[in-house]
């Protein structure tokens, strides 16, 4: 029988990968680079699954509300926190200083059009708006926080009870105008 070098070659190779194999495959715990270091510097994580917590509100101090582009306004009432109202004053001032209003003007309506940003919790919930005067003029140089109260007339120019409706639309000057900025 006549042998083959190039099988017995083969044979050869093929014992020697797997001795390799086999020799390497060592059952040692720590990972490549692990192994750096003593066991006793390795990290040693435990868990717990009984911890528990209580989260809660705590009044804060007074927020500066002057100069602010968006304000909170209305009342949500959540089952877990309760009630909450927001409330805001503002002045409005004419765009110029003296306009003309022609002779003999007079006023026969005011619009007052506040735009919803975000409309929060249930949409079908009523929200009462009141509409007072102010006593006292607010100044640009002054500063004002969400705890101050400021002085009214206490009879109020408006009393409206709705319901907010992101879609529904006023007609102003012959073009309509929708509640939230953008008309989503």
């Amino acid at each position: 029988m006549k042998s083959n070098p190039f099988r017995l070659f083969s044979i050869l190779a093929f014992l020697v990968i797997l001795v390799f194999v086999v020799s390497s495959c060592k059952k040692d715990p720590y990972q490549v680079g692990i192994n750096l270091l003593p066991p006793s510097d390795t990290l040693n994580v435990k868990t717990s699954d009984t911890a528990s917590f209580v989260a809660y509100s705590v009044l804060q101090d007074s927020v500066r509300t002057d100069e602010t582009t968006l304000s909170l306004l209305g009342s949500l009432m959540d089952p877990v926190y309760g009630s909450t109202t927001a409330g805001l004053y503002m002045q409005y001032r004419l765009s110029a200083e003296a306009p003309d209003f022609g002779t003999n003007p007079g006023l026969d309506s005011i619009v007052l059009m506040l735009p919803y940003g975000t409309i929060y919790g249930d949409t079908n919930a009523l929200q009462t708006l009141k509409v007072y005067e102010i006593s006292k003029d607010f100044y640009y140089d002054s500063v004002y926080y969400s705890n101050q109260s400021v002085e009214t007339y206490g009879i109020p120019l408006a009393n409206y009870t709705f319901k907010p409706a992101r879609y529904d639309t006023l007609t102003i000057g012959g073009s309509k105008q929708y509640p939230i900025s953008g008309s989503d």
